[in-house]
């Protein structure tokens, strides 16, 4: 998803990061994301706050 749509599910209205904070972070692995000619894209199960193997995991046990 768009990084822009992801920020504003993650974040409250007033705690929105910038578009260069979450490319930061995705280029850092600190959200799991990739980078298409310059666009930013969030996976849609990234949850702020929660590790992305945690995250993994609950995935897979929902989906069983």
């Amino acid at each position: 998803m768009k990084a822009s749509k992801w920020a504003h599910r993650e974040f409250d209205k007033d705690s929105i990061p910038n578009p260069r904070t979450i490319k930061r972070w995705v280029k850092d692995g600190i959200v799991n994301g990739r980078i298409i000619d310059g666009s930013v894209w969030v996976f849609s199960s990234e949850k702020m706050g929660v590790a992305t193997s945690i995250s993994n995991h609950v995935n897979a046990l929902i989906e069983d």
